[in-house]
């Protein structure tokens, strides 16, 4: 199983749900649920995620 982590990440670069959404044009609503553990991002997704944030995709996975 996989957990997304990237919330600790986005909140360390100070950068908002929002911000995020916007720079990887993703819906906030998306990010929120990853977020909250009621989804995870597909791969391509977790990419563009990464790719905003100037990490790796797998800084922002945990698995379980």
């Amino acid at each position: 199983m996989v957990e997304y982590i990237g919330k600790r990440i986005r909140t360390e670069k100070r950068i908002t749900v929002r911000g995020l959404a916007k720079m990887a044009d993703i819906a906030p609503s998306t990010i929120s649920k990853w977020e909250n553990g009621s989804a995870v991002p597909d791969l391509a997704a977790l990419d563009l995620v990464a790719k905003a944030m100037k990490v790796q995709p797998f800084d922002l996975v945990k698995f379980v």
